[in-house]
């Protein structure tokens, strides 16, 4: 919640807009063409980590982890069971030791940010007016804000470090069974979990006179319920041996990322116990999910570039604010439509190179989207032009006479009369 904010109200010149339009020009070229080896290189990976993973679901074989059989050296294998050691990890600065997998260190601090937000009005003539209103509030940040940014430092200064750093320590020593876990494997075990200080134990010295033990961590401030600008808290969390699920290469007796005849590798590792079928399948879907996610970011790039380099266009329309928002608006779809276009084709064209019917598909898509938008706004602009049937004039009497001006149509009947006595 905001504690403190303030309003700042500045103008900018139509020929200052115009500059900065311009300026804007070559950022939005290079976000536009940036896209385009974007979306060609995350269809090849896709593709690549697609057919890397069928080759794999073909090649592995399922083992125990209670030997080592040299008959499965240098094969893709699947196995499940106790990720186990018997090291102890240990924060010297804090005196936190236990026998565990992994063991983190979170640090945070209480910290001044600020927010803001613009609105944007534009005024007759092609200027701007932009009200920007900064917001101050207090917050536990694991990371540094550097108050020497801020638009109003005075009275929100947050110290210029972090007095002790985030750390993750991990076991050196880690086996599944008769196998070691190499330290890439180790560092995916991620099922954490809290880590409560001894209460019975000192409080450290590096916490100095206003250290104590809070919750289940420390805490080094006067007040925890009032926290002040410069407090800080620690809590530990840990990795605790149990059961996990592995797919690599055996390598001796430890696992390697497995070589595919596609040029791909393979190395997975889940928590709990999976069976090899059911972490293909999800490795499948992380890989569809990061396709995905890198098609709307390479699209979001064409459209943000696009949008830039034809920015200059509504700024000039804005002499007269309301033609500025059409074209603005006219501008905006454009972009859109184009975005699309051409985001279709590079994937179409980067399909085609690795498999040529959808790449034809997806490009067939794309055209059919612009058709299909250029026909709808034709159209629109045919229905906008059609001219209105003629008026249909009176003649005397209550006739109307016809189109054609052929004579008088005659009008309606009059009421049937009394019935004859």
């Amino acid at each position: 919640m905001s504690e403190e904010s303030f309003t700042d109200v500045s103008h900018t010149s139509w020929g200052g807009r115009i500059k900065t339009s311009f300026k804007g020009l070559l950022f939005g070229l290079i976000l536009f063409l940036g896209a385009f080896p974007l979306l060609f290189w995350n269809e090849g990976r896709a593709i690549n980590r697609y057919q890397t993973l069928k080759e794999g679901e073909g090649a592995v074989i399922s083992i125990s982890p209670d030997r080592v059989d040299p008959a499965s050296q240098g094969r893709l294998v699947h196995l499940s069971g106790i990720a186990d050691t018997r090291q102890t990890l240990t924060d010297g600065t804090f005196a936190v030791s236990l026998t565990a997998l992994r063991l983190k260190r979170a640090v945070e601090m209480y910290q001044w940010e600020e927010t803001r937000s613009t609105r944007t009005e534009k005024k007759a003539g092609g200027g701007e007016k932009n009200v920007t209103t900064y917001s101050y509030s207090r917050v536990w940040s694991s990371s540094l804000i550097r108050s020497s940014g801020f638009k109003r430092r005075s009275g929100h200064e947050n110290p210029s470090s972090m007095p002790f750093p985030s750390q993750t320590r991990n076991a050196t020593n880690v086996t599944v069974g008769a196998f070691r876990l190499s330290p890439a494997l180790v560092q995916e075990i991620d099922n954490w979990k809290p880590v409560a200080v001894d209460a019975s134990a000192p409080v450290p010295a590096a916490l100095g006179s206003q250290g104590m033990i809070h919750g289940d961590g420390y805490y080094r401030g006067e007040d925890p319920g009032n926290p002040a600008v410069g407090d800080v808290r620690i809590l530990f969390k840990a990795v605790y041996p149990g059961p996990v699920s592995l797919i690599a290469a055996q390598q001796g007796g430890s696992f390697v990322p497995y070589a595919t005849k596609t040029g791909g590798t393979i190395s997975l590792l889940q928590t709990g116990t999976h069976s090899a079928v059911d972490m293909f399948k999800t490795a499948h879907f992380h890989n569809r999910l990061l396709t995905w996610g890198l098609r709307a970011g390479g699209v979001l790039l064409m459209f943000i570039g696009l949008t830039l380099l034809l920015k200059p266009l509504s700024v000039f329309a804005d002499v007269i604010p309301l033609i500025g928002n059409i074209v603005e608006a006219g501008t905006g779809l454009i972009a859109f439509v184009l975005a699309l276009f051409f985001g279709f084709m590079v994937m179409g064209v980067a399909w085609i190179f690795y498999r040529p019917a959808l790449g034809f598909f997806l490009m067939g898509v794309g055209t059919a989207l612009v058709a299909w938008v250029i026909w709808r706004r034709k159209k629109a602009g045919n229905a906008a032009k059609a001219p209105l049937p003629p008026p249909v004039q009176t003649a005397a009497g209550g006739a109307s006479i016809s189109p054609s001006g052929q004579g008088p149509v005659p009008g309606p009947l009059p009421p049937p009369g009394p019935p004859p006595t």
